[in-house]
């Protein structure tokens, strides 16, 4: 396992569910009990986004980010739909920018990568797991609640802006709000701000997903290896 997988340990135990390496060394208190949700349990998720939970779970082995949360942002972000694609051209499940994407494989070494490779949900939720972890690593505050909610808003609104303190669009502050009040229900029969969600136009999120078929791409490609595993 390498360093930087160890690293990663510190902060499960504090996440309950939400885990990647701090900034600063966490309290040893934090590593006692490393623990991280890496199944998919939340009762209210729609079919949409449960169907893809053995991929999602896989990422979140691999990436040390809680499954759950993957699963939320997911939600938020497509609905479930593989195809979905927004003005400003993000595309997946994780809606990724292709800019964003290029950048992460670089980074990780994965080779063969191309825009349309987003469209296979096993790539696009790796890369944005992998994504959201650094999020979740540069932005940790020590309350894994709030980590969460600076983790969205680096997310959707920009790592660099949030860096500089500078005030998120309204677009963000609704994606936090909804990833972060989801994530806080995450246990619950129901969750409140997952119907508000809903009725703001989560559902027509969920609809569009409901008739999208699963890309051949997800069995045809084959798993995919990075060289940072």
């Amino acid at each position: 396992m390498k360093p930087r997988l160890l690293g990663l340990l510190a902060l499960l135990a504090a996440l309950g569910g939400c885990a990647s390496a701090p900034a600063t060394r966490p309290p040893p208190t934090m590593a006692a009990n490393p623990v991280v949700a890496h199944r998919v349990s939340v009762a209210w998720l729609p079919p949409t986004v449960s169907r893809f939970a053995p991929t999602i779970e896989a990422a979140s082995y691999r990436h040390g980010v809680d499954a759950n949360l993957l699963a939320i942002v997911i939600l938020v972000e497509s609905g479930g739909d593989p195809y979905a694609q927004s003005p400003a051209g993000a595309k997946g499940l994780m809606q990724l920018m292709p800019a964003t994407a290029a950048d992460v494989a670089s980074r990780r070494g994965i080779v063969g990568h191309n825009e349309l490779r987003l469209l296979d949900p096993a790539y696009n939720i790796d890369l944005g797991a992998w994504y959201l972890a650094r999020q979740i690593e540069r932005f940790w505050t020590g309350q894994p609640d709030a980590t969460v909610d600076q983790a969205a808003a680096a997310y959707n609104g920009g790592p660099g802006r949030l860096a500089r303190n500078e005030p998120m669009p309204l677009e963000t502050q609704s994606y936090v709000r909804w990833v972060g009040g989801m994530w806080r229900e995450r246990h619950l029969p129901y969750s409140d701000t997952f119907g508000g969600w809903m009725r703001a136009g989560g559902d027509r999120l969920v609809s569009r997903a409901t008739t999208a078929p699963i890309p051949p791409l997800l069995t045809a490609g084959g798993p995919f290896l990075a060289n940072d595993t």
